[in-house]
């Protein structure tokens, strides 16, 4: 399967909230809901995990099991996934965060659910996070 061009999810990093490489505050035409709080908790990411330059985000069409990597379609829908880029430029790979009521409402609320999650609950940071462990041990 072909990446997701950078224009169907949403960057966060150290300079704000990007789609296909531009500053947003809006995603598939929806506003990005709580950008500070999307911001803040990025940088706490960052904080436990120096490494951690980006968090992709994206409100994809297909489904995803909690904390279990997939590859999703690049679709619009209502599933929230999320994805780290490393320092090195490493990408790991895409992880199910979420299920929202609708395409609309995932892509405004998928950037503050990710990051929170990312941020609170160790299933996911530790399933995002896990190949880098593996790439160590080989």
């Amino acid at each position: 399967m072909a990446d997701i061009p950078n224009t169907n999810y949403i960057t966060i990093n150290n300079d704000g909230v990007f789609v296909g490489g531009k500053p947003a505050t809006t995603y598939n035409g929806e506003k990005i809901r709580f950008i500070n709080g999307v911001k803040t908790n990025f940088l706490e990411i960052q904080k436990q995990n120096p490494k951690v330059q980006e968090l992709h985000v994206g409100a994809f069409e297909t489904e995803g099991i909690f904390a279990k990597t997939g590859n999703p379609s690049g679709n619009l829908g209502k599933y929230a996934w999320t994805r780290v880029k490393m320092s090195d430029g490493y990408l790991n790979p895409w992880v199910f965060c979420y299920v929202f009521s609708s395409a609309s409402v995932c892509a405004s609320g998928c950037a503050h659910r990710c990051c929170f999650n990312t941020r609170y609950i160790s299933a996911l940071s530790s399933a995002m996070l896990k190949f880098i462990k593996e790439d160590k041990q080989r």
